[in-house]
């Protein structure tokens, strides 16, 4: 068994305790990080769009082939993510504990699944503190679970039900 982190200090929060119970060492990562908002990192969306009108439609017109102000292209980004798990599934056997980040880990889906990014990326709900399980088999993946924390559950329930 091997653990890894995104270097995001939340990451690594979440991931020792994990790596702790599960008697393995964890290792930091640098691929495993989300992908370079740039001068948007840390905004929210409203703040966004009122700052960069014009480069909110761009992406909202083509997300995949969006590069954000002074950050990081979304194919770079991509190809990063394939390209670490192709690594670290070379480099290890058997189960791999990896903590990173919503979009990581719908990159990761699509690559390993072997699905389209332009159709799929988006069609993965990943809140905070999700588990995503992959089974890998003769050179074939196959998700057993994706599961959302409890709280991100009774979430969605009230407000599907019209409550908060």
């Amino acid at each position: 068994m091997a653990c890894f982190s995104s270097p995001r200090v939340r990451c690594r929060q979440t991931a020792e305790p994990i790596a702790a119970a599960l008697g393995c060492r964890l290792e930091v990562e640098a691929d495993l990080r989300e992908i370079d908002f740039g001068r948007w990192e840390g905004k929210d969306f409203a703040a966004i769009e009122a700052m960069d009108p014009d480069l909110v439609q761009l992406w909202r017109d083509d997300p995949q082939g969006f590069c954000f102000p002074e950050g990081e292209a979304w194919p770079a980004f991509y190809r990063r993510v394939q390209q670490v798990m192709d690594r670290l599934l070379v480099q290890h056997t058997g189960t791999l504990v990896i903590v990173s980040h919503g979009g990581v880990i719908r990159a990761a889906l699509c690559a390993l699944l072997r699905l389209d990014p332009k159709s799929a990326f988006f069609a993965f709900a990943i809140p905070p503190a999700s588990l995503v399980a992959i089974e890998q088999s003769h050179g074939w993946s196959r998700l057993v679970a994706l599961e959302r924390p409890a709280w991100h559950t009774a979430t969605w329930k009230t407000a599907k039900d019209g409550g908060g």
